[in-house]
């Protein structure tokens, strides 16, 4: 009995301090009061949504947008988790302890699968509940819901532990270890979408995906075979991830280590020093690429993607009447969660000083952070708009209204994430994580890219006439143009202040 109650304590003592550095000094009351009313406003938009869903759709298409939403959550997770490495001081200082390493990674594991759940409950649950409500409630759909929730965290877990040891053994041998970390992770993300994505039939806009499908029948139906699919799904990336992990514990990772020993010199302005800087940097963290590269991913993509589904669309009443304002609404939320501005500031670090001792003025430094988030989703943006042209037949007025809108959003991205981050600095941290998705001033920068679609469409939806493109589009120009005013008097005030006294 006593060997039980010891092995319990490691258990515990080990998980508590996995999560215990997550802790920082600093406006902790201010950051917990602000991700809670976060986690309040999301879970009222996903009931929002849900309801609509379930009343305006089938109930099958309204499960299967919260099974398809808490799966590919799963899957960025597993990205992040994967290009995250564990920092070898707490390594080494946990292998010198009395703890068995099997103790340590049942820990770790535990401690992860508990991260992990928390963006299931929040995203998914409104599905349930309003499916409970406006659908039926029965106790093996709610046995389901519990399954598919409780279970679903695994899947991440094994499948980051996978990624990490792939990535591990291709990527610290080369010079361009982050680089290969990067195209590797997007390669395996896809195939793995890909092998588990099948094209829709030929009534059906967008392709499925079939764990999405099996959770969305374990809910409503029970299906005995889709549950086998799944728990194997789950339980076989697992276990070999727990495994792989267990093995690469303590060993030390590979690292490139260059011969070159020649400096070389060249003649740049401030502002375009400033700007590789920015790229460098950006470059150096597979974890901020990735977290920061699916917006001009997705909206290159959805655009070539709408060659295929043109003649789809056009059969849709409803598509072909709200298409301009679609198309408006999907580039505020792609271009706005392109939040890289919102961590230029705290990724400096404990190096911020090197910026402040040269003789730059803040304003050269704020244009370049701010320009680097601009030139990365400003210029895919407007692609998109061009191809969007021909395949949607958008008139050439409304295009340019689109582009317009698109340059306005990128500025006010760059600028807003910049303000936000240096009101709300984290400059101590132990990983990349914590400041690319972990940190006050990313999450306050997504919710406008969050809010405003959903303000673009309540009206609209609401009206009995619907609003001319040409006027409603103007009137968004405007009001982020007055936006983007507003943040440069802000950053020329405050934010000089802020980046002073840091």
């Amino acid at each position: 009995m006593s060997k039980i109650k010891i092995l319990t304590k490691n258990y515990l003592n080990v998980f508590i301090g996995s999560i215990k550095w997550r802790k920082r000094k600093g406006k902790v009351v201010a950051a917990g009061s602000f991700i809670a009313f976060a986690a309040i406003g999301i879970m009222a938009m996903m009931f929002y949504q849900a309801y609509a869903l379930y009343k305006f759709a089938s109930v099958e298409d309204g499960l299967m947008s919260g099974t398809t939403l808490i799966f590919m959550l799963a899957v960025l997770s597993t990205i992040t988790r994967g290009l995250t490495p564990s920092k070898s001081t707490d390594t080494d200082l946990l292998l010198s302890m009395p703890i068995k390493k099997s103790e340590i990674v049942i820990s770790n594991s535990i401690s992860k699968y508990i991260f992990e759940l928390f963006p299931g409950l929040l995203f998914f649950s409104p599905y349930v509940i309003m499916y409970f409500i406006l659908v039926k409630f029965t106790l093996t759909s709610f046995i389901g819901s519990i399954l598919v929730i409780f279970l679903l965290p695994l899947l991440s877990v094994g499948l980051s532990n996978i990624l990490a040891t792939i990535i591990n053994l291709i990527g610290g041998r080369f010079k361009a270890a982050n680089i290969i970390k990067i195209i590797s992770t997007l390669l395996i993300v896809f195939v793995f979408m890909f092998l588990f994505s099948s094209s829709g039939t030929n009534n059906e806009m967008m392709s499925f995906i079939y764990p999405a499908v099996w959770m969305k029948d374990i809910i409503i139906s029970f299906d005995i075979s889709s549950l086998v699919y799944f728990l194997l799904l789950i339980i076989i990336p697992f276990i070999i991830g727990v495994y792989l992990f267990s093995k690469s514990f303590g060993i030390p990772k590979a690292k490139y280590v260059s011969s070159n020993k020649e400096l070389k010199f060249k003649k740049r302005s401030v502002f375009t020093s400033l700007l590789v800087k920015e790229g460098k940097r950006y470059l150096s963290s597979p974890i901020y690429v990735i977290n920061t590269i699916i917006g001009p991913l997705f909206i290159i993509g959805i655009s070539v993607y709408s060659f295929f589904i043109k003649d789809m669309i056009e059969t849709v009443p409803l598509a072909v009447l709200y298409k301009p304002y679609i198309i408006v609404a999907g580039f505020i939320f792609m271009i706005g969660m392109t939040t890289v501005s919102a961590s230029s500031i705290s990724m400096e670090g404990k190096n911020i000083w090197i910026l402040k001792v040269h003789p730059i003025s803040p304003r050269s430094i704020f244009l370049a952070k701010a320009g680097f988030n601009i030139l990365l989703i400003a210029p895919v943006s407007l692609i998109a708009c061009v191809i969007l042209k021909f395949t949607m037949e958008l008139r050439i007025l409304r295009t340019l209204i689109i582009m317009i809108i698109c340059v306005l959003v990128s500025i006010f991205t760059g600028l807003s994430g910049l303000l936000i981050n240096l009101w709300f600095p984290k400059m101590e941290w132990q990983n990349d994580v914590a400041v690319v998705k972990q940190s006050v001033s990313v999450l306050l920068s997504i919710l406008p890219a969050m809010i405003v679609p959903t303000i673009i469409f309540v009206p609209i939806i609401l009206s009995e006439t619907l609003i001319r493109f040409e006027v409603y589009g103007a009137i968004i120009a405007l009001v982020y143009t007055t936006l983007n005013l507003i943040c440069w008097k802000l950053l020329m005030t405050q934010g000089v202040k802020s980046f002073n006294n840091l």
